[in-house]
Formats: C-alpha cells, sequence, structure tokens
C-alpha cells in the first residue's frame, strides 16, 4: 500500500461508526466535505454565527479544544502523510523493513479505533501491532526514541494561527479551564510538540487526551464521556471548539455545547448542521472569545 494511501485510510478510523461493537462490514467511511480557508477575515454575519443556536455562553467554565484543523492549522491527511514517511526514514536508518513496518503501525491503528472501549488505546495498538509479528519490548523504545528526538521536525514549517494563539490566552485570562481533547492516537511527548507547533504552551491546558490515556476515539461518545469525567466538569458547562461537524459534533450529544471554526472545515455525514450550532472563521471565534465574561466557577479541577 501507497504511502499517500495508508494515511488516508488511518484518517478513516476517525469516521468510524459511533458504536464500539460495529462490524468491519459497516465501518465504511462517511462522505466527507473538506473546506481549507486558513487566512480568513471576519464574516460579514459573524455576530450571527457566533451567537447562534444552543444555550448561554455564561454556563461555561471549560473549553474543550481539538488540535487539527482547529488550534493547529494543519489537515489531518497533511500531516499523516509527512508522519508517514519520516517514520519509514527512521526505520530505514535503523536498518529494518521500514515499508513493512510503517504499514503495520498504521494498520493496527485502525484496529485501535476500532477496538471497543474496555482498554486503554495504547495497550489495544500494541496488541494489534504484536498480532503482526512485532514484540512490543522491541518496538515500544524504538518509538519513543522517534517520538522524543525525530518527530518534532514535522512541525517546522508550520505557522501558528495567532488568532488561534489569541483566543486561547483570552479565555486564560478570564479563568476558563482548558483541555486538548483531540483524536487519541498518540503519546503525551507527540501531542505536546504539536501544541507547540500551533504556537501554544502545553502548560496552557489541564490535560490532553493522548494513547495512553484514553480507552475510545472520536466520534465515540465514550471519548468525551471519559474526557468530562476527566476535566470534573458537567457537559452543560463544556464548549467543545472543533472543526468536524461528525467527530466534534457529536460532543453535544451528552450535552456540551459547540463551536465550530471553519478555517479547515470538516463536514461529515451524520454530523451536525452548521445552522444548529455556533461557527465561524479563527477570526470570528477571537471575537466571540474577547465577548465572553468570567468563566463560571467550577467545583472541580482539571486533571493535571
Amino acid at each position: 500500500m501507497h504511502m499517500n494511501d495508508i494515511a488516508r485510510e488511518q484518517a478513516t478510523v476517525s469516521a468510524a461508526p459511533t458504536a464500539p461493537a460495529a462490524s468491519a462490514a459497516s465501518n465504511a467511511t462517511p462522505a466527507a466535505s473538506v473546506h481549507s480557508n486558513p487566512v480568513h477575515a471576519p464574516s460579514a454575519s459573524a455576530s450571527a454565527d457566533c451567537t447562534s443556536p444552543t444555550r448561554s455562553t455564561s454556563t461555561y467554565s471549560t473549553v474543550f479544544f481539538d488540535l487539527d484543523g482547529t488550534l493547529l492549522p494543519m489537515e489531518l491527511d497533511e500531516f499523516l502523510g509527512g508522519y508517514a514517511q519520516a517514520l519509514d526514514a527512521f526505520f530505514e536508518r535503523k536498518g529494518l523493513d521500514a515499508k513493512s513496518l510503517v504499514e503495520d503501525i498504521f494498520a493496527s491503528t485502525g484496529d485501535m479505533g476500532r477496538s471497543g472501549t474496555d482498554v486503554l488505546n495504547a495497550d489495544a495498538f500494541w496488541k494489534a501491532f504484536e498480532a503482526r509479528g512485532h514484540a512490543r519490548v522491541d518496538f515500544e523504545p524504538l518509538l519513543e526514541e522517534y517520538y522524543l528526538h525525530g518527530f518534532d521536525a514535522l512541525g517546522a514549517n508550520v505557522a501558528p494561527n495567532p488568532r488561534i494563539v489569541a483566543a486561547v490566552k483570552t479565555l486564560k485570562d478570564k479563568g476558563y479551564r482548558l483541555a486538548v481533547t483531540t483524536m487519541p492516537l498518540f503519546p503525551l511527548p507527540a501531542v505536546e510538540a504539536r501544541v507547540r507547533w500551533a504556537g501554544l504552551d502545553p502548560d496552557d491546558f489541564g490535560f490532553m487526551t493522548t494513547y495512553d490515556t484514553a480507552h475510545a476515539v472520536k466520534p465515540q461518545l465514550a471519548f468525551y464521556a471519559e474526557a468530562l469525567e476527566r476535566a470534573g466538569a458537567q457537559a452543560r458547562e463544556v464548549l467543545m471548539v472543533g472543526n468536524n461537524t461528525l467527530e466534534d459534533g457529536i460532543a453535544t450529544k451528552l450535552g456540551c455545547d459547540l463551536f465550530l471554526i471553519e478555517d479547515f472545515l470538516i463536514e461529515r455525514e451524520g454530523g451536525v448542521r452548521l445552522d444548529d450550532v455556533k461557527h465561524g472563521s479563527s477570526a470570528d471565534f477571537l471575537a466571540f472569545c474577547e465577548r465572553l465574561g468570567e468563566a463560571k466557577r467550577s467545583y472541580h479541577s482539571l486533571d493535571a
């Protein structure tokens, strides 16, 4: 399988049906429409967009952020293609069968996304990888080495979105508790590196969803239920900020409010309708954050 095909197949994992027990035969990729507008001026309808549907903004104590296409101005397919090439080069330098290993890593990650919610994603990944003939005891140290010493180079050409950086600072200054609820495919060092690529400080977020802390993936409701438990927050006090109408939009089914940033908007079959949720460009989102009052006080603390 060509590396670009592997990356595209991995992106399919994020569009798996919500029910963890769905069979492989039912795991078809929903139709998706992707809109990429990384430089987007405030829209004429910004006010209408940002104050449309859902509840009063005075209920928020906590803001969950997606990473790809939201905090980080990069599309997942683009990133995964470069990631596959970098892994290939890393294994080549180790004298290993790079092509086979990269294919098995992506295939095992796909299996992880379909494994259910009763085990950690990391354990599901390694079970699938070992089933393909690779011992965890041999390869886990190698991947740790890559994530600590090679992975960060993938972000060399990423330009942070200054509007997103300003929005995060605004929310932090107003006392909102922040978390990165990204698709949990990677260990913490990789997620922290990607947050830094976005021009942000990982320490500004109470926690980040990683493959070694999460038991589910998007768009499974269990993913958001676990994030809410970890945040010590009730859904009604959480604003989910993302760019995917299904993967991020499904948080509304638990009672979270939603703001979809349209710069890298992904519209998927079964996702929310834009007209039913808050939405707008990254500039609109910054203006929305500036209009928010101070955070609602909560009795709980985010997981450190």
